[in-house]
């Protein structure tokens, strides 16, 4: 039978619908996940560029890269605030987010100002208490769950803690740093 050149071609293209089919579904959920309620892209955009950010503007900016999935980017934004000595500021900034939550118990960006705070405070009950209503309100945005799982870790929760990193694993099976925190906890067990 002779080569089809047009049979070809439909081949070719039902294969590249299906590789870009796979891409998409591997492109990060983050770009998705959590920008309902607040545009954490948007903030990450605001002050990434910035110089000399005010210690509430590189919270923020930590908080938005933690809910994007840009765990080190959140992780190496906080070294910057321990580095410049911020615990004074952390609880400012935690009892304001408290007072606020008592109006609107919803509020994301208050609700991670508390989490971030009181994990950074080693309050890591309220920590895991506010992660888990994060985790409720922004049900859509599953990173928050590798800071639960953190937080669980320190609570010596470690089965609650391999549940949510593997929930996040199976939405973002090839993120290197989710399936390595997933085996370091392992290892650990």
């Amino acid at each position: 039978m002779p080569f089809d050149l047009n049979r070809g071609r439909v081949r070719v293209g039902i294969i590249v619908w299906l590789v870009l089919v796979v891409i998409a579904s591997l492109v990060p959920a983050q770009v998705q996940a959590g920008e309902a309620a607040i545009n954490w892209r948007a903030i990450i955009d605001q002050y990434s560029g910035k110089k000399d950010l005010s210690t509430r503007e590189r919270l923020e900016l930590a908080i938005a890269r933690g809910n994007v999935g840009d765990f080190s980017g959140s992780h190496r934004e906080f070294e910057v605030l321990e580095r410049a000595g911020w615990t004074k500021e952390a609880q400012a900034m935690r009892s304001e987010s408290e007072a606020r939550l008592v109006e609107d118990p919803d509020s994301l960006m208050d609700l991670n100002v508390v989490a971030f705070t009181s994990y950074v405070l080693q309050d890591y009950e309220l920590s895991c208490t506010t992660f888990q209503r994060i985790v409720e309100v922004d049900e859509g945005n599953e990173w928050p769950r590798l800071f639960l799982a953190w937080t669980y870790g320190q609570l010596g929760m470690i089965d609650e803690g391999i549940a949510e990193l593997e929930y996040v694993r199976r939405k973002h099976p090839l993120n290197i740093i989710v399936n390595a925190l997933l085996l370091m906890v392992k290892a650990k067990r």
